[in-house]
């Protein structure tokens, strides 16, 4: 069972994803790459490294952000969580892909 609440608190930097359980943190970078983010960008907010950011997307068989100037804005594309009525995330500030 995962823990909304966990995760956008998590998103929102008030809570670091070390107190997330395993299952809130792979939701949380699946929500994440979904949304186009990069490692670093979901590292940098989350205050996970980018390596742990890396293992766990990389066992749920998640394919990198692209970093592309698409994705190069400060919002999370709409497409991404649409379906599943969940509020848009917030980008780190400060980053860009490339």
């Amino acid at each position: 069972m995962t823990s909304p609440h966990a995760i956008e608190a998590c998103l929102r930097g008030s809570e670091p994803a070390e107190a997330l359980s395993t299952t809130d943190r792979e939701h949380l970078v699946r929500r994440c790459c979904e949304a186009g983010w990069t490692d670093a960008e979901i590292a940098a907010r989350t205050g996970m490294t980018t390596y742990t950011t890396a293992r766990i997307r990389t066992r749920l068989g998640l394919p990198a952000g692209c970093g592309c100037a698409e994705h190069d804005d400060t919002e999370t594309p709409p497409d991404a969580l649409a379906a599943t009525g969940r509020r848009r995330l917030r980008r780190p500030t400060g980053t860009r892909g490339g």
